[in-house]
């Protein structure tokens, strides 16, 4: 096992089997899918930890976790007294890991758990319950992407697909974070591509958001020459040692960067593409990816450093058309979307504190033009 970085390790799968045997998870709570369970073959031994009475094993939950999946958490978990949670997963089992540690005893009476709509309204009015002091955080990502595990929020989707929620707080940081390579090796090449592209999308959009900083621009410039370099790599199944590795450090410093920033005009253009009409995230920021940097241009002085960084492989859409060729046409048309969909995309495209948080104000007929020209 090797620091990376404060409290975040790099370790192989054994090891990572090894700590999950230990009594440090017992009286926990694991957020992990029977799906990815069974892909790296933990599931015997989470079943088998389930039925020693200490451990709460979440094992099922949506792609694009909603209030339903937050419900049915809470539910399972009851009024077991956990002290530790450990996500081992993408975004995806992060994100509801902290959903249960923000509403974890947020209950209406002593003995319900909250409906829907108080979930929502927990969610929407930030009244959450500050148990870090009671519970410890440990996140093992399994894929190389959304950098939750060093962020303090978490996306939520509308259970009726009509909006994106995020839960934030200080405290939301998990502890500690062990990188496991092994475990991103057997991904499809499109989620390989899709996480991917949601990585680079945060280092670039951290470099260029308002409350960016020379460190954050270190950061995120360190991000994005591993992620140019070893994403196409990774999706070609390469044999070149240390792809997956470096892969997985470039996503965390890309969270590193972002995580003292947010993101900007790309994410919020996003969030109705995948509520609305279903597109992965990571496609679905890297949409706009190519626009939103040249209209930022004349905002971000230092940002030929950036764009430099592209030069090689002819710019930001060659090289994006290079990771996505035999996987998907990077044209919002590739999902179905027409001309006559624009509209409703851009009436939701303007998230508070994401499209203002870019530093070239777009107003929704620049939206427009923008989703016209990737058709």
């Amino acid at each position: 096992m090797r620091k990376f970085k404060d409290h975040i390790f790099i370790c192989d799968k054994s090891e990572l089997y090894t700590l999950l045997q230990e009594s440090f998870f017992q009286q926990s709570v694991i957020v992990m899918s029977e799906q990815s369970s069974r892909r790296y073959g933990f599931d015997s031994l989470l079943k088998q930890l389930s039925k020693q009475n200490g451990i709460i094993w979440i094992s099922s939950f949506s792609p694009n976790p909603t209030q339903a999946d937050l419900k049915k958490s809470l539910e399972q978990i009851g009024s077991f007294p956990f002290h530790h949670i450990l996500a081992i997963g993408g975004g995806s089992a992060i994100d509801l890991a902290k959903g249960i540690l923000a509403l974890y005893k947020k209950k209406e009476s002593h003995t319900e758990i909250p409906s829907l709509k108080a979930i929502t309204k927990y969610i929407i009015e930030k009244n959450y319950v500050d148990n870090s002091s009671l519970i410890s955080f440990t996140a093992v990502p399994t894929t190389a992407g959304t950098g939750s595990e060093v962020t303090s929020w978490a996306t939520f989707w509308d259970v009726n697909s009509a909006a994106k929620y995020s839960i934030d707080a200080p405290w939301l940081v998990p502890e500690s974070v062990y990188l496991v390579p092994e475990l991103t090796e057997t991904l499809p090449k499109r989620l390989t591509a899709s996480t991917g592209l949601d990585a680079l999308s945060h280092a670039m959009e951290a470099y260029w958001a308002k409350a960016t900083n020379p460190a954050v621009k270190e950061l995120s410039l360190e991000a994005v020459k591993k992620i140019i370099y070893y994403l196409p790599l990774a999706v070609t199944d390469s044999t070149e040692p240390n792809v997956r590795e470096e892969l997985l450090l470039a996503a965390c410093t890309s969270g590193l960067a972002f995580s003292q920033t947010r993101t900007t005009a790309c994410h919020s253009i996003s969030y109705p593409l995948t509520y609305l009409y279903h597109i992965e995230h990571g496609f679905a920021v890297a949409l706009t990816l190519p626009q939103i940097a040249a209209i930022n241009q004349q905002a971000v002085p230092d940002i030929e450093q950036l764009l430099h960084c592209f030069v090689t492989y002819g710019g930001i859409s060659p090289w994006l058309q290079t990771v996505c060729r035999g996987i998907t046409p990077l044209r919002l048309s590739s999902w179905g979307i027409t001309e006559a969909d624009i509209p409703k995309i851009v009436e939701h495209a303007f998230t508070k504190g994401r499209m203002d948080n870019n530093p070239v104000p777009l107003t929704k007929q620049d939206v427009t033009q923008i989703l016209l020209r990737c058709l």
